[in-house]
């Protein structure tokens, strides 16, 4: 029984995979059409895609794994960690997004030495770095930790962590920012139907909400 459950797991997991491989190939023959399409996707992503794009990021498994467990040491103040994303994405959006698209700059570095100098740029550029990595880092830690407890046969949580980083690579390698786009639409959705989903059936596999304290 266990074997079987693995298995189907094993099949799900190696699914989801050669999806988010396929759009990626299925998108490359548009992005190498130039760098800008590749890099930028030729900034004609539309609302729903850098919606979903932002999302992807932020609401990854470090969102959900990692903020579910934090909680259940810390309370609810490990929701911060999302709602900061959120607070920021939202602040970027009403003060910032329109005016970046009308100087038609490639990074948030080259935005801030425009407004402020080399030196601006300098820092940007280092803040991001160390950002992304502990992101990037987190996603990475996040997804090993998810495929040694699914399959602990299979996956240790160095080989879950290795795994996460090539699935994770190889599709923005291949397809750019197109790729990013298109399957975070994919990963969003499986996000929040897996916690819709677990959610309900924690509820309800603890008698329902008035047992629940």
């Amino acid at each position: 029984e266990r074997m079987k459950t693995m298995s189907i797991q094993l099949m799900i997991v190696c699914l989801y995979v050669v999806l988010l491989f396929a759009i990626s190939f299925y998108v490359k023959h548009r992005a190498n059409k130039n760098p800008m399409e590749y890099l930028f996707a030729g900034r004609k992503l539309s609302t729903s895609l850098i919606a979903f794009n932002v999302t992807g990021l932020a609401v990854g498994a470090a969102s959900t794994v990692g903020v579910a467990e934090n909680a259940t040491q810390v309370g609810i103040a490990a929701g911060w960690y999302n709602g900061a994303w959120a607070i920021g994405a939202v602040v970027m959006g009403i003060l910032a997004a329109g005016k970046y698209r009308q100087m038609g700059c490639s990074t948030i570095p080259e935005l801030f030495e425009r407004y402020y100098d080399k030196k601006g740029r300098l820092i940007s550029a280092i803040g991001l770095a160390i950002i992304l990595i502990c992101i990037i880092s987190l996603q990475y830690v996040a997804g090993g930790a998810i495929l040694s407890t699914l399959m602990p046969d299979i996956f240790s949580m160095k080989t879950g962590m290795i795994m996460s980083a090539i699935v994770f690579i190889g599709i923005t390698v291949v397809g750019g920012l197109w790729s990013s786009g298109m399957s975070n639409m994919i990963s969003v959705s499986l996000i929040y139907l897996g916690i819709l989903y677990s959610t309900i059936s924690v509820v309800d596999n603890n008698g329902g909400l008035v047992n629940i304290n």
